[in-house]
């Protein structure tokens, strides 16, 4: 594997997924650092603040221009000369230091909301644990059945992704729209009436049922969901 050192103040870009395009700044650690060919070092001027460009490789605008020079069928990448191409908004030098402390001052904001509702969801844990106990060890002796013998229906929807869009009759629920903190519409595309009645004979999802995720990398989320919502 080919390598090349890197050096404080540069910056990262990851030329393959997940996701391609995603950037950072390396920091002085004191240490020798190399990066493999998986990622783009590159090097600003001092026409733009590194951590203004990196804030901007998060923008919609950033994704859009990556995806346009994306190349691949099977595995998604963006050469380094591709990578070149890729437009970049340059206000003035002083407009750019403004930017950088606005959004450094809202990252502030968010990662504390972070760690406040990792604190909320711990608390909930401590709060489940001490009223029903360790659903493992069932130290409190509830009774135990197994998922079958308290649910009416267990079933899973179409086994085949139908077409879907970004409108239509029905809302198309899917693994990445659910969320531990819930059921998210973020992203959510949507299938036809017909599309709807051959996948309503297989799976009658009803308000007040459990959604829950049973492949990829995402699990153990679950959600109650409306009547029109269809199922992956």
């Amino acid at each position: 594997m080919n390598c090349t050192e890197i050096f404080p103040g540069d910056i990262l870009v990851s030329r393959l997924p997940d996701p391609i395009g995603r950037a950072c700044v390396i920091p002085d650690t004191g240490s020798r650092m190399i990066t493999a060919v998986d990622c783009s070092i590159i090097r600003l001027k001092e026409c733009i603040n590194s951590n203004l460009f990196v804030y901007y490789t998060r923008s919609d605008s950033y994704s859009k221009n990556i995806d346009k020079f994306t190349t691949g069928t099977t595995r998604k990448r963006i050469s380094r000369s591709n990578l070149s191409k890729i437009s970049v908004p340059i206000p003035p030098v002083e407009e750019q230091q403004q930017i950088v402390a606005e959004l450094d001052l809202l990252s502030t904001m968010i990662e504390k909301q972070k760690a406040q509702i990792e604190e909320l969801d711990k608390l909930s844990q401590s709060i489940f644990y001490d009223m029903f106990g360790d659903p493992v060890t069932n130290e409190k002796g509830w009774e135990v059945k197994k998922l079958k013998e308290i649910c009416s229906k267990i079933t899973d929807g179409t086994h085949n992704s139908p077409t879907n869009d970004a409108s239509g009759a029905y809302l198309y629920i899917t693994a990445k729209n659910i969320k531990e903190s819930g059921l998210s519409l973020d992203n959510i595309t949507y299938v036809s009436v017909e599309v709807h009645r051959s996948i309503y004979e297989r799976c009658n999802p009803v308000y007040g049922d459990v959604l829950y995720i049973k492949d990829g990398a995402i699990s153990r989320s679950e959600e109650r969901f409306s009547r029109n919502a269809e199922t992956d």
